[in-house]
């Protein structure tokens, strides 16, 4: 399929986006390794000569109550995707990615996922939801490959095994499968 050059630089985009988490997802890795490094040849120690307990504690960088502050967002937007999936028809509405009802569960889904993926960000707890910040990244990948593809209101998407298609119910299944990684990112959230 030709792509027009609106498109084309939309696709850049997405690329461009892509390598700039992965390098910067990269150098936090790196730093995090250099302070660990850095941390190691250290330690306080108390009259006694014993590690203080705050010399001995990882640190992971979150502070103290990052895992708290994670098992509290996570439990803040459980019952919000479950809800979304729940209610959601957009399965079926997206068997015609083409359709108007498709393209608006999309808008929704994603003003969802963006609202997550910025509450997590604010919070500093990107590495605390691993697995829930790649599932948000393929998400967002999707609408914007279903946007630039021009399939809202087209008719060369509907239809399985179309990109268009594929696109569609990957965003139509997101609230169920940001449910998941929710979870496995932070289990103590489902049970708390």
């Amino acid at each position: 399929m030709m792509r027009t050059n609106r498109q084309q630089t939309q696709y850049r985009l997405v690329q461009a986006r892509r390598t700039a988490t992965t390098a910067t997802a990269a150098v936090a890795v790196g730093l995090l390794a250099l302070a660990g490094v850095a941390g190691c040849g250290t330690s306080e120690t108390s009259g006694d000569n014993t590690p203080s307990a705050a010399s001995s504690a990882p640190n992971t960088g979150a502070g103290p109550d990052a895992g708290g502050a994670a098992v509290e967002v996570a439990q803040e937007w459980l019952p919000q995707l479950r809800d979304l999936a729940d209610t959601s028809t957009m399965v079926a509405d997206c068997q015609t990615p083409s359709s108007t009802a498709c393209a608006d569960g999309i808008d929704a889904v994603m003003e969802t996922v963006d609202s997550l993926s910025v509450a997590v960000e604010e919070a500093g707890l990107e590495a605390a939801f691993p697995k829930t910040m790649e599932e948000v990244a393929e998400l967002d990948l999707a609408e914007i490959q279903y946007k630039v593809d021009g399939c809202a209101g087209g008719s060369g998407g509907d239809g399985g095994g179309s990109a268009c298609y594929e696109n569609a119910l990957a965003v139509a299944m997101g609230p169920a499968a940001l449910e998941m990684t929710l979870t496995t990112d932070q289990p103590d959230a489902a049970t708390g």
